[in-house]
């Protein structure tokens, strides 16, 4: 039997932001937005909580196949590890969804119903306050991206995908987030925010609720960022 790895919270107050400290020592700022909180920035685990290792796949001939095989994996955006830092990791949804368990202790991967509610929470026309200022987004129109204010500190950033089939897009340009619903057994939930967008979209089984915009579910071989909120 696994041994489980159990990690304390490491709390602390920096420039307005509470920390949180995962399995494998990131630090992570967190936000609350209403009654939840949130992590502040995209996940980087690579391991999972018992402390096996995610698969690290360098190549989107490697990411495919971890797909095809259903493997948990994890890239930077371009297998550029000067990419972490700004913008997290990606990950498959096979790695979302192990039992072994991505999110620290006391922390889950946000579900399809806590993007929703973060939604209701906020109204329309905010996702300027999600996102981050200056150089994570395409420099648009000012009435597009140099609007952004990130008022809420929840720092969303154009962290991209990757698609086993083409490889590493969308950089600067759109943000996904897994989220731990399934939708079919090859397809699951996932939300987004463009540069240019005004709310939050998320896919929905049957239609948009609270008036967030429609997505269609995504195949889980994607590699998308993953936002965590405390249980």
């Amino acid at each position: 039997m696994r041994k489980i790895l159990f990690t304390a919270f490491v709390l602390t107050v920096t420039l307005g932001y509470t920390q949180v400290q995962d399995h494998d020592g990131n630090t992570f700022k967190t936000t609350q937005i209403g009654d939840q909180t949130w992590m502040a920035e995209n996940l980087r685990v690579k391991t999972f909580r018992n402390g096996d290792k995610i698969l690290h796949a360098k190549t989107k001939e490697e990411w495919l196949k971890a797909g095809e095989n259903k493997t948990p994996a994890w890239s930077y955006y371009e297998n550029k590890e000067e990419n972490e830092a700004k913008y997290g990791i990606l990950y498959n949804w096979y790695a979302v969804n192990d039992d072994r368990g991505l999110a620290p202790e006391g922390w889950r991967v946000a579900s399809q119903n806590d993007w929703y509610k973060l939604h209701k929470y906020l109204g329309s026309n905010y996702a300027q306050n999600l996102r981050t200022e200056g150089d994570q987004w395409f420099d648009g129109p000012a009435y597009l991206s140099k609007n952004n204010t990130n008022s809420l500190n929840f720092n969303a950033n154009g962290a991209g995908l990757i698609n086993g089939k083409i490889g590493w897009i969308a950089l600067k340009e759109s943000s996904y987030w897994w989220t731990s619903t399934e939708f079919t057994s090859d397809k699951a939930i996932h939300a987004t925010i463009g540069y240019g967008t005004r709310n939050i979209g998320i896919a929905d089984q049957n239609d948009a609720r609270a008036g967030a915009s429609p997505e269609t579910p995504s195949s889980k071989e994607l590699g998308f960022s993953v936002r965590c909120i405390k249980n």
